[in-house]
Order: C-alpha cells, then structure tokens, then sequence
C-alpha cells in the first residue's frame, strides 16, 4: 500500500510512502502520519494513493497516531486550494490549517485538564439520619449540604471558595462512602472565568431588518458586503443572521475579527446569546487551550468558532456562515 503525503517543506508535490501492514487501519487521506525526510522524522497529511517509480522501493512510514483522519475531505479541499492560489507547498498551508500540538513529529498532544469532584456518595432523607452520621464531624455536614445543595456534585476548588477545610476532610469523608471523589476532564477555556453576559437584544432599525432578511434568506454560497460605520449596529446584524443559522436551522459558523485584541469583546457579544456554543482559535492561545477548542468544534460540542484568520480552518461541519468582520 503507498500513499502520498505532504508535508510541512518546500515541496511542491507530495512524496510517496508505504504503509507497513500494522498501521493500514490507522491510515486513510487526511490521516496524520510521521515519515522519514533527508535524515529526520516530519508529520505529514495523507493526501491520497501514492505512485511507486519502477525500480525504487519507497521508504515506510513510521507511525500513523491518530485513530480517525485530522483533515476531513472538505478542509483538505480548501488547502489544495489555498496551495495552488498563493503558490505554497500543500504541507505548510496543512500545518497552518492545525493546531500546533497536531503539527510536529514528537509534539506530545496536550494532555487533559482535569479537576476533582465530590459527588454525593448515599442519601440522607431524614434530619434525624444526618444528625446520627455526622455527630462529631460539624464540617463534613456542612460540606454535604453544600454539595446536595450544588446538585449533588461539585468541583473541590468551588467547594473550598465556599468554606474553609482541610483536605482531610474530604479523604475522611470519603472513606466513610458520604461521598466519592473523582477526576472530571475540563476544558481549557480563557473565556470560561468571565462568565456570560445577559443577552440584552434589540429590535432592528429598518435598515438592519432588511440586511437580515437578505442574509437569511440566501443560497448556499451568496456572498454579501454589509457597509456601516463603526458603531451602527452591524454585530446585530450578524448575531440574528446566526440564531437562525445556528439555533433554528442547527448549522455552524466562523466569526473572523480583523485582530486578537478584539476578540474579547465578540467573544462577550456571541457568548451573551449562544451562550457555550462558542469557542475561540486564535495564535495567543496556548497549545493546549487551541487544541481543546479545535476538539470541541470537531465534536459538534461548539457550534461557533470566533477568532482571527486562521479560525477559517476551524473543523466545522454543516457550516452555514463566514461573518468576515472589518474585511478590508
């Protein structure tokens, strides 16, 4: 089996490789594969079947790390794309199309952000019950009601915000079966601590109701140019173009702003309506924050991505809007 792969140098055509029989099942095109090139190991993108010259035995690849393809067939058509319009090897636009933590042969994958939870461990009805398990342990009671109270389950940081214990508490807690601590996979969000806004909507002046119901009622593929001064409500426009994108027709959008510094602020916008929707791609953000954002939106679990250039390769299916803010 060969296959041709790009990768991240100035190769304009794609170098061919065999697959050992071990990693056929891991390796299909948009596959992530490390390949031997002039002495070292690059991570290459499967790009499609390879074609062997006659009397040359291709090199094989020496790992294929990913269960499922990084590229989907529509992303890897737009590179192609990009490859040949700005005159760049297809491996450097795919390497930019990824987060960095995908890019590099021995770039560990960050691993997960977690975080400890106690969950209720039994039920306690009674008042009388309560007051017969904890009647030497005031603070564990207090903790126990805390949690009931927070739904029967809550992270041990919020619990220690709340009131001041031991972690021996817990542990004591625990080994009597009150309750059960685990490890609980977080995403790294650095939008997540500023909370989210009230969605305080307002009716569209005219002008803005008739960009909106041109917007919503176009073909796939239409592309409009939305002129306003700053300050005239073109975020509306944009924001009710996508309740009806996201929320009523159950697509996904990218939300380009023309710079980082700025995508605070739209974050704020997008987040007091969609809520946990939205997730952010941009360069400023750590490896591991852009790659738990990239997961989330190849997920389906964000349906908005908001960032910078480089949000356009955001993993989207069934995507059904580009807002380019500030375009020129």
């Amino acid at each position: 089996m060969l296959i041709s792969v790009a990768v991240p140098l100035p190769f304009f055509k794609p170098l061919t490789y065999a697959v050992p029989e071990a990693l056929r099942a891991r390796v299909a095109v948009g596959s992530r594969v490390v390949v031997p090139v002039r002495g070292r190991r690059e991570m290459g993108i499967v790009v499609g079947a390879g074609t062997g010259r006659e009397g040359m035995v291709p090199k094989a690849i020496v790992d294929a790390p990913d269960a499922a393809p990084a590229v989907d067939a529509p992303l890897l058509e737009v590179c192609e794309w990009i490859a040949e319009y700005y005159v760049a090897p297809l491996g450097v636009v795919l390497r930019t199309a990824l987060p960095a933590a995908l890019t590099g042969p021995n770039t560990p994958i960050p691993a997960p952000k977690t975080r400890r939870v106690a969950v209720l461990g039994r039920e306690m009805p009674t008042l009388m019950e309560r007051d017969a398990v904890f009647a030497r342990a005031r603070k564990q009671r207090e903790i126990f009601d805390l949690i009931e109270s927070l739904g029967g389950s809550a992270p041990v940081e919020l619990l220690l915000e709340k009131m001041s214990f031991s972690p021996g508490v817990l542990t004591a807690m625990e080994s009597r079966g009150v309750i059960t601590l685990r490890q609980e996979v977080v995403a790294r969000d650095p939008f997540a601590a500023r909370g989210v806004a009230a969605d305080k909507r307002h009716p569209p002046t005219a002008a803005q109701r008739t960009a909106i119901d041109a917007l919503t009622a176009a073909q796939s593929g239409e592309v409009f140019l939305l002129h306003g001064v700053t300050g005239s409500g073109k975020t509306l426009v944009y924001l009710d173009l996508l309740r009806t994108v996201v929320n009523e027709r159950g697509q996904t959008a990218i939300v380009l702003v023309p710079e980082i510094a700025l995508t605070p602020q739209t974050v704020s916008r997008f987040r007091a309506v969609f809520g946990d929707k939205v997730a952010v791609l941009h360069s400023a953000l750590s490896d591991g924050e852009r790659y738990d954002a990239w997961l989330a939106l190849r997920r389906g679990d964000k349906r908005i991505a908001v960032g910078a250039r480089s949000a356009i390769f955001a993993p989207l299916e069934n995507l059904g809007a580009i807002v380019v803010d500030e375009e020129h």
